[in-house]
């Protein structure tokens, strides 16, 4: 145990802990106030001292960009501080409160278009930004995509490290590409893990028979086939998902951005959609109104009310209601109005 850990911060729940590192909820028992943090420790396994020495000066390079990074876009999980004791890198962490993906995934049973479309252009965006940074997240799955309960705004966490700088294993993930096993990581690698959560969203399949072994590939070109799944997505967003899931990186979207141009024209047809519905609403509740307007008009022509002060407030008050184009409370004023006349 990091003897830091254990003089500043007390552990809240333990998150993992196996032979790559370990992962807890802490929080800082200096501070009267209970904030919690994510505290992770990675384990290196570098043989020789020489060896130790680049991958501790590779990682401090790349810790201090995330950083920098996370500070500067509020959709990146924090890195607070960090610190190095003999072949361990400890590292203090955001905790963000929410759920993560893979949670949402479990609540639901099915996705809908428009829901992976909206997901998916905000963490395009976060991509956009990080590879701009240099940096390659290297860990995307759902368990490390967090919904913020504050603002409901997805935050990317847990980047992985290079492998190849500091020599500990990320673990098996089916999220990966191909390049990625061999070590020849790209930013596109990032995108491709994207993809793979879009198809296990939208077919309900884990993510182990979409990418593994015996999962539905073309028998020709080992591409991966899914649309006999989900039959009810657009042409257009199965042709965006396919380029993300491509076999070879160089036939994959070359940058996040390009794939962020192609999807979203997805999001303005159901913005359409969505300000159509409202204006069919709007013009239900508009004619609705009117009539009441109508028939108040013939009630004080035709009828004498017992009660005509009472009435004529309320309908001064749909009237009212209606020119400031509230609706709904105007034809509740105008049937309280009717419900005067008559009483």
């Amino acid at each position: 145990m990091s003897q830091l850990l254990g003089l500043h911060y007390q552990i809240i729940q333990v998150l993992s802990q196996d032979q790559v590192g370990e992962n807890y909820i802490v929080a800082d028992i200096k501070e009267k106030i209970s904030t919690y943090y994510i505290f992770k420790k990675i384990f290196i396994h570098n043989s020789s001292e020489q060896e130790l020495n680049s991958a501790m000066s590779s990682l401090n390079r790349e810790i201090q960009t995330l950083q920098k990074i996370g500070h500067q876009h509020e959709t990146i999980q924090q890195i607070f501080t960090y610190w190095i004791e003999k072949q361990e890198v400890c590292l203090l962490k955001e905790f963000i409160q929410g759920n993560s993906l893979s949670h949402i995934i479990e609540q639901q049973t099915h996705s809908t278009e428009e829901e992976i479309v909206n997901i998916f252009l905000s963490l395009l965006k976060i991509l956009v930004y990080i590879h701009g940074q240099g940096i390659i997240h290297r860990n995307i799955k759902p368990s490390n995509i967090i919904q913020r309960e504050l603002d409901g705004e997805y935050v990317l966490i847990d980047f992985g490290s290079d492998e190849a700088a500091i020599n500990y294993n990320l673990g098996i993930s089916e999220y990966m590409p191909m390049e990625q096993y061999h070590g020849s990581t790209q930013f596109n690698s990032d995108i491709y893990a994207l993809g793979v959560i879009a198809i296990s969203m939208l077919t309900n399949l884990p993510a182990s028979e979409i990418t593994g072994i015996n999962s539905p590939r073309n028998f020709i070109t080992g591409e991966i086939r899914w649309r006999h799944r989900s039959r009810k997505v657009s042409r257009r967003l199965a042709h965006v998902i396919n380029k993300m899931v491509k076999l070879d990186y160089r036939c994959r979207y070359q940058s996040a951005l390009d794939a962020l141009i192609d999807i979203r024209p997805l999001q303005d047809k159901y913005f359409s959609i969505k300000e159509e519905r409202k204006a069919q609403i709007h013009l239900i509740l508009l004619v609705g109104a009117a009539s009441f307007i109508i028939v108040g008009i013939l009630s004080l022509i035709i009828i004498q009310p017992k009660n005509i002060t009472q009435a004529e407030e309320f309908y001064q008050q749909g009237i009212n209601k209606y020119e400031a184009q509230n609706y709904q409370a105007a034809i509740t004023s105008f049937s309280e109005a009717m419900r005067k006349r008559e009483s």
